[in-house]
């Protein structure tokens, strides 16, 4: 390796520049053509799969998986929170939140089944073991329809026209949980799934609320009504995404 440094750097400059932008240009096409099964982001390891769709992994690949949750998180949590993550997706941000605080002060919830082995090789990838469990929260426990999507992070408890698959998932009771963990923070992403949920929490305790809204989904006015429910709760907002669908919300 010397003996070949020694040579580029003894060629003219121009010649030096071209080397250069081939070692790009093959770098670049690799990549394309020979992705590595496991990318880093943040220093959080995750496993690619074909299964998650174009967009997770174009995302994944570009950095900007979950940019706008992550952000407002990182400015806002603190070590010693305990956090109630609900949609876990494949584990991103509940690994984000475990290397802040800890995986054992980290307790997510995801209703895809079909997401839970590769949610734990993410943890394993991490060696970090959050408190995982399959189910979505409700008013009370028993089972519920789930639809699955081609694109993993489009599942949800509203069926749309291009749903996949219908499954039947566990429900738990929110409050309950709650009652369970008391979170001091809480991060909610559950594709339209918040308009039915959050009017049905007992928030007592509970600091902060990062939220993604899905008005594209529920309609202007029912988000507007789950922002509403916050800020009578006792929350302000302190931080939101310039798409104004992420938001972090903070007691005062």
């Amino acid at each position: 390796m010397r003996i070949r440094s020694r040579i580029v750097d003894a060629l003219p400059p121009v010649a030096r520049k071209s080397i250069s932008g081939m070692r790009r240009m093959v770098l670049n096409w690799s990549r394309n053509f020979f992705p590595s099964d496991v990318i880093t982001n943040r220093g959080i390891r995750i496993a690619l799969d074909k299964e998650m769709g174009d967009g997770p992994l174009r995302a994944l690949r570009d950095g900007s998986y979950e940019g706008g949750e992550l952000a407002a998180i990182e400015r806002y949590i603190r070590p010693d929170d305990i956090v109630l993550e609900m949609g876990t997706g494949i584990g991103f941000i509940t690994l984000f939140c475990s290397r802040v605080v800890g995986p054992g002060n980290v307790h997510t919830f995801e209703a895809n089944p079909s997401l839970e082995s590769k949610i734990q090789k993410n943890f394993a990838l991490n060696d970090m073991f959050p408190k995982l469990t399959i189910a979505v929260l409700g008013e009370c426990d028993g089972e519920v329809e789930f639809h699955l999507q081609s694109e993993y992070w489009s599942s949800s408890r509203l069926k749309y026209a291009n749903s996949t698959q219908t499954v039947m998932v566990k429900q738990l009771s929110v409050n309950t949980v709650l009652e369970a963990i008391r979170p001091t923070m809480i991060v909610m992403d559950i594709e339209g799934g918040e308009c039915e949920l959050i009017p049905l929490m007992n928030l007592t305790g509970v600091e902060r609320f990062m939220l993604e809204l899905h008005p594209y989904v529920t309609g202007e006015e029912a988000a507007k009504s789950v922002v509403d429910r916050l800020l009578s709760a006792g929350f302000v907002e302190r931080w939101s995404c310039t798409d104004h669908a992420h938001i972090l919300f903070e007691r005062v």
